[in-house]
């Protein structure tokens, strides 16, 4: 008889484990980064826009590339803090490099950054880390 660590039966066991817990950890992850998005930007956004922020928030988790989004509009916001905002999702998923998350913004937030390539996006990510309305965090709370 076999020892039960090379048993077929017992090694799918594990993998089913192994990606159960995986997926409740990347679900986990999605949920603390859609109630951070909607603290931070329920003030300065319609309800709507919310809506749409959040299924892009998904999207993004998912490593999906966003075709054509519908714009979010933000009031009172600067840029600054809509780089804050994409370095604070880039890191707390930690997928993908920063080239995307800054064209993430670019096309979420086309209103506001119209005026910014992607390239600039990028290289102030970080800037001013406790100036704005959006704040560098250390990691997203619940």
């Amino acid at each position: 008889m076999a020892p039960k660590s090379i048993e077929p039966e017992f090694i799918q066991e594990i993998r089913v484990n192994q990606q159960r817990k995986q997926s409740d950890k990347s679900k986990e992850k999605l949920e603390i980064a859609i109630s951070y998005t909607q603290h931070e930007f329920a003030p300065y956004v319609s309800d709507d826009d919310l809506k749409e922020l959040c299924q892009h928030i998904t999207a993004y988790s998912e490593g999906n590339i966003l075709q054509n989004p519908q714009p979010v509009r933000v009031v009172k916001l600067t840029s600054l803090d809509l780089y804050h905002f994409g370095w604070n999702i880039w890191k707390h998923f930690s997928i993908g490099k920063q080239d995307e998350v800054a064209l993430f913004l670019k096309l979420v937030f086309a209103e506001a950054l119209k005026d910014v390539e992607p390239d600039t996006i990028k290289s102030h990510l970080k800037d001013e880390e406790q100036k704005g309305l959006i704040k560098i965090q250390k990691r997203l709370l619940e």
